[in-house]
Parts: structure tokens; sequence; C-alpha cells
């Protein structure tokens, strides 16, 4: 899902992977909104975090994907509180 979002909002997201889960066998991707990714790492920033105990963080996983599915696809446009975390 992530490679789908840097791929349609190539300008506004992209991914990294943040380290190696405690149990060593796979990769915590983070996904990074800014509308500018050069200086992104300058700006004072709000890190969400899912999936991350057991079963129940199904959902807050799914929710953070719809959070930022719903602030790419209307920056730039007429949402002015969405825009205001972007620009």
């Amino acid at each position: 899902m992530f490679h789908f979002y840097c791929f349609s909002y190539s300008s506004l997201a992209r991914w990294y992977p943040l380290g190696r889960a405690t149990s060593g066998v796979r990769s915590v991707p983070a996904l990074e909104l800014s509308a500018d990714l050069r200086r992104s790492h300058l700006k004072p920033a709000i890190l969400f975090v899912g999936g991350v105990a057991s079963q129940g963080d199904l959902l807050s996983s799914q929710l953070l994907l719809a959070l930022a599915d719903h602030l790419l696809s209307h920056a730039g446009g007429l949402d002015d509180e969405v825009n205001s975390y972007f620009y």
C-alpha cells in the first residue's frame, strides 16, 4: 500500500524502512507525508504508529492508512484543514 501512495503522490509521499521489528524478522515501514520531501526532516512532525501489539491493532493500521489516503487525496484541493498539514 505504501508503494501505491508513493507512486500516486510522488511529490507528497515517500516510504522508508525504520528498522526491524523486535522479532527481527520483518521490516517496520514508515510513510512520510510532506509538501517538501527534501526538507521535511527539518520541520516539526507528528508520528502515528499502528499495528504495534496484537490482533486488535489491525484496525489501527487500517485507520492510519485511511488517514494517509484522505490527506493525500485532499492535499492541494479546497480542503483548508488538510492543506494546513502540508503547506
